[in-house]
């Protein structure tokens, strides 16, 4: 008879259980954006070794990219070619840069496209304990996401922001070197207390926007406003009716079918430079 008592026996199952549940890997049969974060949303704080970065998925490259007043920024990388895309993820409580790894690893595979994925300031393990403020704030953690990927290789290299990230991506695009163009999915207001408008006004790259009708967030209107105020003809808005209620990161993905959308394939469009 075993001396092993029955709840021990029960506590050791679960800790087994527990184990073999905590890889965090995102890699998944059928592609879905997480509903949980991928990190804690407690930075290590400056001064502090960080623990090492991680790795969003199956074959992400993790690294460190240098933030604002010598922090530290979590980043992956995966793929490679002559074309990039830097991803700015959403804000809030539920979200970090791996909400954007399925679609950045099916880009990647199908367009030969560079991703570049990074933990913005109070995000994952990202040292910065407060999000930047104004022009200053985004271009310090947008412009070495970008250095990164042009040393790497990348001809161009295009923002793809979701939420607060697409808004921040549209400020991105009038100040940060070297941005061929811009995606704004459900852009809500940028993150760095940036007037959004002044913001599309000053856009001189091609831009794409991409909104749902009744989004919880933002609305129709408000996004059509500002893509009313980018100058120049290199723009394009398009309004996803087959996802009525969808914010951000989500317009990419059929959530019945498990399939990405016409609009995932026409961001993969605007990055390559098929734009017509």
């Amino acid at each position: 008879m075993s001396s092993w008592s029955r709840p021990a026996i029960v506590a050791l199952a679960a800790l087994l259980i527990g184990g073999c549940n905590s890889s965090g890997s995102h890699d998944l049969r059928k592609p879905t954006f997480p509903a949980d974060p991928t990190f804690p949303q407690q930075p290590v704080p400056t001064g502090v070794a960080p623990a090492k970065p991680q790795a969003c998925g199956r074959g992400a490259h993790a690294f460190w990219l240098p933030g604002p007043d010598g922090t530290l920024l979590e980043a992956n990388s995966y793929g490679s070619g002559p074309f990039a895309a830097v991803f700015l993820h959403q804000a809030g409580q539920l979200a970090d840069m791996c909400g954007f790894w399925p679609y950045a690893k099916w880009l990647a595979d199908r367009d030969d496209v560079r991703v570049v994925l990074v933990n913005r300031c109070t995000y994952g393990r990202s040292t910065c304990e407060l999000f930047q403020s104004g022009d200053d704030g985004i271009v310090s953690q947008v412009q070495p996401a970008v250095d990164w990927a042009r040393r790497h290789g990348a001809r161009t290299v295009t923002l793809v922001g979701a939420s607060a990230g697409g808004a921040d991506a549209l400020q991105a695009g009038g100040v940060v070197k070297h941005v061929a163009a811009v995606v704004d999915l459900s852009g809500d207001s940028a993150d760095t207390g940036a007037n959004d408008e002044a913001d599309a006004r000053r856009l001189r790259v091609p831009v794409l926007f991409g909104i749902a009708p009744g989004d919880s967030v933002v609305s129709v209107e408000q996004v059509r406003t500002r893509y009313q105020l980018v100058p120049g003809r290199d723009k394009r808005l398009v309004v996803v009716r087959q996802s009525p209620g969808a914010h951000g990161w989500d317009l990419l993905l059929d959530p019945v079918t498990g399939e990405f959308t016409p609009l995932a394939r026409l961001v993969a469009d605007w990055i390559t430079g098929r734009r017509h």
